[in-house]
């Protein structure tokens, strides 16, 4: 079983920052971004001149996202709509140990 502090590294190791992922993304599309009032680092990103929505999580210190919610709303109504979730997650298997997003 990891420990907190080889979690952390695995972490630092895997993830992106919330100034990463803007980076990137502003490199294409203007951003408009709001932070969400809660006890973990919940952001909300809207591309200008697309159809995309994200929701970006951080549950650490180090402001590395390890929850991405990306919706299209380009199908119009909720029913339509469609959606991808990415969550970074570090655990332990019998054989070996893994660490990906999923």
């Amino acid at each position: 079983m990891l420990s907190v502090e080889e979690r952390k590294e695995l972490r630092r190791k895997n993830c992106y920052t919330f100034k990463q992922i803007y980076d990137f993304f502003s490199q294409f599309y203007t951003i408009t971004t709001r932070n969400v009032d809660s006890i973990i680092d919940e952001r909300k990103w809207n591309l200008h001149r697309s159809d995309i929505d994200f929701t970006l999580k951080s549950y650490g210190e180090e402001k590395l996202v390890t929850d991405f919610f990306a919706i299209t709303w380009s199908g119009g109504w909720d029913y339509k709509r469609r959606a991808i979730h990415l969550e970074w997650l570090a655990y332990d298997e019998v054989k070996n140990e893994r660490s990906f997003f999923r």
